[in-house]
């Protein structure tokens, strides 16, 4: 059949036209045939590498790989856990200590139930100390030395604390918890930018304040350190020390560490010093025969009576005849109170 173009086709010249170009199976819901694709050639040069899983090693030739077998050197098989259930401490892979980046200490990781061996950071670091705290003093006679002389106009000599640093950073790099602390009370030293420097420090304290949490020494240390006052805001300083009142299990560090974060705040007045106040109670109810809970109550009765207008908490004593006196016997009368002691 043959077409012109002069005259228009019909329906019935377009369905033959269509049959004797296009063949089509008239079976019902049957799509044409595809052509298979053309059959690719392997390249002869090319070898085929068998993908190997983390924890299998090529399967020799012959035989079938067998899974579970160890890795190759350097390569550490990581055991998939299901969700919900922890892997066996047998399973967990070592994690090797790195000094970061950053300049950050690194915790050294030790497995479960397998006590950690005598960390290099510990040998030379009580000499360090030593010779550190035996300079400082020196330091301090000589600027009291020459703070006495009325002609001196100086300049004071420099304080040591920066020629120490780097030094006292390697061992705190090493993982040793005292050089660390050390590094914490003296991070001003540190050579990074000075916004950044307290923000990582931060992080430090924290980091600290999980490594200490059941050391009454070392925790105490952390303590003076966070809260000398001008290292952390006041509000850093009480989340830092509330993480390890909160972690510990120790009671006495438990105590110790309530009774800072109240000193901290009987200091200010408004909401924090009412935060500082009920910490305060808190801590005279649990542990009504301790230290710690006389000088609280020794600190919230001169709050609420040493002022002006106020009636000052009674006293008794005795007088150079030696003579008992209370102070309440003189009330209506003027009083002079003359505090004096020896050094």
């Amino acid at each position: 059949m043959g077409y012109d173009g002069r005259m228009p086709l019909s329906a019935q010249h377009w369905c033959g036209l269509v049959l004797a170009l296009a063949p089509i199976s008239l079976a019902h819901g049957q799509e044409p045939a595809q052509p298979p694709p053309p059959a690719k050639e392997a390249k002869p040069a090319v070898a085929a590498v068998p993908l190997v899983r983390p924890a299998q090693e090529p399967a020799k030739p012959g035989k079938a790989a067998k899974p579970g077998k160890k890795a190759e050197p350097g390569v550490a098989a990581v055991p998939l856990v299901r969700p919900g259930r922890e892997p066996a401490p047998d399973s967990i892979p070592a994690i090797p200590t790195m000094k970061p980046a950053s300049g950050m200490a690194a915790t050294p990781q030790v497995r479960p139930g397998q006590e950690a061996a005598p960390s290099s950071a510990l040998v030379g670091f009580t000499s360090l100390e030593q010779e550190y705290n035996a300079e400082y003093a020196a330091w301090v006679n000589e600027i009291t030395t020459l703070s006495s002389q009325e002609n001196f106009r100086g300049p004071y000599p420099e304080e040591p604390t920066a020629s120490y640093y780097a030094r006292f950073r390697d061992h705190a790099d090493l993982g040793n918890i005292s050089a660390r602390l050390w590094c914490l009370r003296n991070f001003q030293h540190d050579s990074v930018l000075q916004d950044y420097r307290k923000l990582r420090w931060q992080g430090e304290a924290f980091s600290l304040a999980t490594a200490v949490r059941n050391d009454v020494q070392l925790s105490a240390q952390l303590r003076r350190s966070v809260g000398s006052g001008w290292q952390f805001s006041g509000k850093t300083t009480d989340k830092v020390l509330q993480y390890l009142q909160d972690v510990t299990v120790v009671e006495e560090i438990e105590r110790a560490t309530m009774t800072a974060r109240s000193r901290n705040m009987l200091d200010s007045s408004g909401e924090t010093f009412e935060k500082g106040r009920s910490l305060a109670e808190r801590v005279i109810k649990t542990w009504p025969d301790s230290d710690e809970a006389a000088r609280l109550d020794g600190m919230l009765n001169a709050r609420d009576t040493l002022v002006i207008g106020g009636t000052p908490a009674n006293f008794t004593g005795t007088d150079v005849d030696g003579n008992e006196i209370n102070l309440y016997d003189y009330r209506g009368k003027v009083v002079l109170i003359d505090f004096w002691g020896f050094w």
